[in-house]
């Protein structure tokens, strides 16, 4: 090989992977600037030595730019979430990251409810080896955010946690429950909801799933039905797709589908 093409091997070697981070960047930035529909906003304090250039709540996950404005390259220790954000990333590791100084990084944060805010906090090492914080705030738009499929599947143990309260789950046979509070299912459950047929603009009367289904939840599948959450003044608009029913007493799974959408009046 010519001392150019090996020349332009190394260089490609050396700074392709650089490249690649640009053309990621920029992509994302042209998504938030051409998406005007979205109000997230995200802040960051103590950013004397991280800066925060731009971010968006994209269907259910965080993702904000940040570059390592210190002067030298920082290690970052841990990344820890409050509120309902959580296994958050920076350039796609969880922790013990170096980043060069002048470097742009990735923060992505998959989204725990339906509710896109909380904070992340970064702790970090910089140059002189002083141990650091900065926390970026997300408020994310929550009229705008995407409905949310779910599905637990015949015998499996899926659970849909909307909140630190609640968790819809089912047996191999009988209706929903709540399991953060209860143990299986009761007439009364899921424990701390209520559910009225019709969307959550206009709903019937409120009472149990029970009651609401009239005793026969596959009769729920495709029609608007309406959760409230009584302990976190939540409402939810779902359509069931799914209800694996028992035959002669005898559950067969247990399974249902339904997607999900935060109503905000």
């Amino acid at each position: 090989m010519n001392k150019k093409g090996q020349s332009s091997l190394e260089y490609l070697m050396s700074y392709g992977w650089a490249l690649v981070m640009v053309v990621i960047i920029v992509g994302i930035l042209v998504f938030i600037i051409s998406s005007p529909a979205k109000t997230d906003t995200f802040s960051i304090t103590n950013s004397t030595e991280i800066m925060l250039k731009g971010g968006i709540v994209q269907d259910t996950t965080a993702i904000a730019i940040l570059q390592n404005i210190t002067g030298g390259e920082i290690n970052i220790i841990d990344i820890s979430e409050s509120g309902n954000y959580t296994n958050c990333t920076i350039n796609e590791e969880l922790a013990d990251i170096d980043i060069a100084a002048g470097a742009v990084m990735e923060l992505n944060c998959p989204l725990s409810g339906q509710d896109p805010t909380g904070t992340v906090t970064i702790t970090y090492k910089n140059i002189a080896g002083l141990q650091k914080t900065a926390s970026i705030d997300i408020q994310g738009d929550l009229v705008n955010m995407p409905p949310i499929f779910f599905q637990k599947t015949d015998y499996g143990a899926e659970e849909d946690c909307i909140t630190v309260n609640l968790c819809i789950a089912r047996g191999n046979k009988r209706p929903l429950y709540n399991s953060v509070t209860e143990a299986g299912y009761v007439a009364s459950s899921p424990d701390l909801t209520q559910w009225a047929t019709g969307t959550c603009a206009s709903p019937s009367a409120f009472d149990t799933f029970e009651n609401t289904a009239g005793g026969n939840p596959p009769a729920l599948i495709g029609q608007d039905t309406c959760l409230y959450l009584t302990i976190d003044n939540e409402y939810y608009d779902l359509v069931f797709s799914q209800w694996t029913q028992g035959i002669g007493g005898v559950g067969q799974g247990g399974g249902f589908a339904y997607t999900r959408t935060r109503y905000i009046s």
